[in-house]
């Protein structure tokens, strides 16, 4: 742990999941 990047990955594939 300790990339932001991969956080940010993660948080708009949930985004676009969740659309």
């Amino acid at each position: 742990m300790g990339n932001p990047y991969l956080l940010i990955c993660t948080g708009l594939l949930s985004c676009l999941e969740a659309k």
